[in-house]
């Protein structure tokens, strides 16, 4: 016991000693600061991981059943009917992968290809719909401008099924946002 106490008495003298030191106790004060600055930016990541991307996610696939109740609604109408003036179809894409870019190490591969597929699919949405809107202004034939809102409208079904599978986190299950896999 007496050996231990004389080993640790020297390296307590020299920790006291660098206390006293100024230079020293600032590296520390920095130090703290710079760990306190990595572990909030790690929080805000981690819980936009969690809170942020997923209801983004679940909004996208809200937007896409409308998408796809508007297009079944726009099939089913009787033929020569009026145009489908699919402009508000669009969904919004600004943001989307640039969020699941910043919070990427907080993601797991399943979510990293879904993040990944929903955008994929949006941007195909919103592609078909320019394509019915550019048919709709040339006055293409009527079956062309049903063809592509068939495709639209698969598309859109397609997109909610994708974002009903992502993975669902326990904060949007208490909200009750829990339709699919996860």
């Amino acid at each position: 016991m007496h050996a231990a106490v004389s080993i640790l008495n020297p390296i307590c003298c020299r920790i006291a000693t660098l206390s006293e030191n100024a230079s020293f106790a600032a590296f520390v004060g920095a130090f703290g600061g710079f760990i306190l600055v990595v572990l909030t930016d790690w929080r805000r990541r981690r819980a936009r991981a969690l809170k942020t991307l997923p209801a983004r996610v679940a909004s996208v696939g809200l937007l896409a059943s409308e998408a796809h109740n508007v297009l079944q609604q726009v099939l089913a109408a009787p033929p020569g009917g009026a145009t489908t003036q699919t402009s508000y179809l669009r969904l919004p894409l600004v943001g989307l992968q640039e969020l699941a870019a910043e919070v990427d190490d907080h993601l797991t591969d399943r979510q990293r290809v879904n993040v990944q597929s929903v955008y994929f699919l949006t941007d195909t949405l919103n592609r078909k719909v320019a394509e019915v809107e550019a048919l709709e202004r040339t006055h293409a034939p009527a079956s062309a401008i049903l063809d592509e809102v068939r495709m639209a409208r698969d598309t859109a079904r397609i997109l909610v099924e994708t974002c009903q599978k992502y993975p669902k986190t326990p904060w949007l299950r208490r909200l009750g946002i829990d339709r699919g896999a996860g």
